[in-house]
């Protein structure tokens, strides 16, 4: 009996104990603050009455053994009655799946003192919210081999870069306010993110800008400068500024038959992002200030034309885009045009000068491992580089203009012709000669076998002087050709010059009525032309003889009738007969034309 009321006694005394110590524990945690939950919440704030937080920094409260996965951190602001607005001074590492956000009420700042990462993300299935972020190389950075991150409701200012986006992707971006950063705003560099009201302004790089990933949800709520940014997916559209007056960032993916014209596109990772696109029209774009200009990534029969493209790092690229064209864009500094694994596409009539001391940093025509394409009557003037070719095949470059370039040309691992079987480019370091007088040289240049002796001109003038050169005349000329070697015969009434051609071509040569007048004869290579093989029009000033010719060397005679201003008496062409023109004849007496 004794014994039973013993163990009685004990047991009472054991319950009691573990009563005591389940008391004590939630003592303890109802002081730290910490709830009994699922997902406990630890406080980051000040040691300053009335708070009595868990931790006293952000990386304190993540690095604790005892705060786990799923648990919620919530940061109050970090004042005091000293320092009202003090921010947290840390270069925060979220490397657990934790809610991090702040407490009702409170905006804490998190400051990276000028340099870094001020808040790092390196984990998945993190949420992050209600922060000032402020002062470092990177705002908001989320890592290699992070995912499914939620990041909402943040201003990040002052930063290098505002938020960088990389890993797995499938992120969750809304409400940030990433305003006043030097490079670049907000950077998305995986895939499948989603993104919502964010608005980025102030920068002096790029506000937006989206690389590599390109499937992404992004819709207008998302702001530049007030401006909606656009990611589309559209087919038979026109985007001008009637349909889309505003414009801060436009994207066009998996879209057809869509013509973009008529914008200025600034200030982003991309003026113009094309991918996964078919029968694209861009036309009369000014581009400015963004990382690329225009990028076109695997895409068939893109049409560009007629581009200002300034202080672009890079013009026009293509990549992994086929049956492409650019034509007649301007583009300064930087990088040119760019074709990486881009097939049959056309370059032409394009001007490429570099804006940078000794171009340094300039390319002008870049093509790597890129195949069967057409390089013509494009100028390329001042750059480190005029054409680099790389494991480039079967292209045919000629009629180009490079000038000035440091290296004109470099190529590596790869063959293609530089010249169209008769008239290859214009090098301006050329010395080579021309004993013909046909315009082009009669010693290679390097690996162009048919170097022009001037630059290529689709408009080319040839002035003609008359009675001691006190007279001036310009024949005109127009065509895809090389032109050289104008000659005038006053006896015979005959303009002559040397035309040459690896393509079948029309000109127009165009000749002051004031001068020589028709009915006129044209000769090529000293026979005749039928009536019906050339045509002939005129207006109050010109005559125009027109002609077409297959691909050849040939020499031309345009002979006319008679020498209008010889014959008038108005040798100096004033619209009067006066002692001035027996000046002019006396200067001339004895001088042959």
């Amino acid at each position: 009996m004794e014994k039973r009321k013993e163990k009685k006694a004990r047991n009472k005394i054991s319950v009691l104990c573990i009563t005591s110590v389940l008391l004590l524990f939630l003592i303890l945690e109802t002081r730290s603050g910490m709830q009994l939950s699922e997902n406990p919440t630890w406080y980051v704030g000040p040691l300053d009455p009335p708070s009595i937080p868990d931790f006293n920094s952000i990386q304190e409260a993540i690095d604790d053994p005892r705060v786990l996965p799923g648990h919620v951190i919530e940061v109050l602001e970090n004042r005091t009655s000293l320092l009202p607005e003090a921010p947290y001074y840390e270069n925060v590492v979220l490397n657990k799946s934790l809610t991090i956000r702040n407490k009702p009420g409170h905006r804490p700042i998190i400051d990276g003192r000028g340099s870094g990462v001020v808040v790092r993300i390196n984990a998945s299935n993190v949420n992050f919210t209600g922060f000032n972020i402020q002062n470092g190389n990177y705002g908001i950075y989320v890592d290699d081999g992070s995912s499914h991150d939620n990041i909402t409701a943040n201003v990040v200012r002052l930063t290098g870069v505002g938020i960088y986006v990389s890993g797995g992707g499938n992120n969750f971006l809304k409400g940030n306010n990433v305003t006043i950063s030097g490079s670049s705003g907000v950077e998305i560099h995986s895939p499948n993110n989603i993104l919502r009201s964010n608005l980025m302004s102030g920068f002096d790089g790029h506000n937006f800008g989206i690389y590599d990933f390109y499937i992404q949800d992004v819709d207008n709520s998302s702001k530049i400068n007030g401006k909606p940014v656009y990611y589309l997916n559209k087919s038979n559209l026109v985007i001008d500024p009637s349909t889309f007056p505003s414009i801060g960032y436009l994207g066009l993916i998996n879209s057809e038959n869509v013509t973009v014209r008529n914008l200025t596109l600034e200030n982003n990772g991309q003026g113009l992002l094309i991918v996964d696109s078919v029968d694209i029209h861009v036309e009369n774009l000014t581009l400015t200030d963004n990382g690329q200009g225009l990028l076109i990534v695997d895409s068939v029969d893109i049409h560009v034309e007629n581009l200002t493209l300034t202080g672009n790092e890079v013009g026009v690229e293509l990549v992994r885009t086929n049956t492409s064209t650019v034509k007649n864009v301007k583009a300064y500094g930087g990088y040119g045009v760019t074709l990486q694994y881009s097939n049959d596409s056309t370059i032409v009539g394009n001007t490429i000068i570099s804006d940078r001391p000794l171009g340094v940093g300039s390319f002008g025509i870049i093509m790597y491992y890129s195949h069967n394409s057409t390089i013509v009557r494009n100028d390329i003037l001042g750059n480190l580089y005029g054409i680099t070719l790389q494991n480039s095949n079967g292209s045919r470059i000629y009629q180009n203009n490079f000038i000035n370039n440091s290296e004109q040309i470099w190529s590596s691992g790869g063959s293609n012709e530089w010249d169209n079987g008769r008239e290859g480019n214009f090098w301006s370091d050329y010395e080579g000669e021309d004993s013909n007088g046909d315009g082009i040289g009669d010693q290679p240049y390097l690996v162009d076998q048919n170097p022009l002796m001037e630059k290529w001109v689709f408009k080319k003038m040839f002035n003609v002087t008359r009675y001691g050169g006190k007279y001036l005349y310009v024949v005109t000329t127009f065509s895809n050709s090389t032109r050289a070697s104008l000659n005038w015969t006053r006896d015979q009434m005959r303009i002559s010059f040397k035309l040459t051609s690896g393509t079948n071509e029309l000109i127009n040569i165009t000749i002051p009525r004031d001068w020589l007048e028709g009915p006129f004869n044209v000769r090529l290579n000293g026979t005749t032309l039928e009536p019906e093989y050339f045509r002939v029009s005129e207006d109050t000033n010109n005559s125009y003889v027109f002609f077409n010719f297959t691909a050849d060397r040939y020499s031309v005679e345009i002979i006319g009738t008679r020498t209008l201003g010889f014959r008038s008496g108005d040798l100096n062409n004033d619209g009067i007969i006066d002692i001035f023109d027996l000046v002019v004849v006396a200067l001339s007496f004895g001088e042959e034309d």
